[in-house]
């Protein structure tokens, strides 16, 4: 903020906090889960692709 020109930027409205009594545990859970599951997901697929056949072929000797 000390760089800016004063009356150039206008604070930022105030949010409303999310209502959170709107979600079920079940459902919070659920997509917890899948996240979980496509992080799980995703670092399988990147440790599949980093390996280098090259370097693989010549651990095996």
């Amino acid at each position: 903020m000390t760089h800016l020109v004063p009356g150039s930027a206008e604070p930022a409205p105030s949010r409303r906090p999310a209502d959170t009594s709107a979600r079920s545990p079940e459902a919070v859970g659920g997509r917890l889960a899948s996240f979980y599951q496509g992080v799980r997901q995703g670092r399988d697929v990147g440790v599949d692709t980093a390996r280098n056949p090259r370097r693989d072929a010549q651990e095996e000797r």
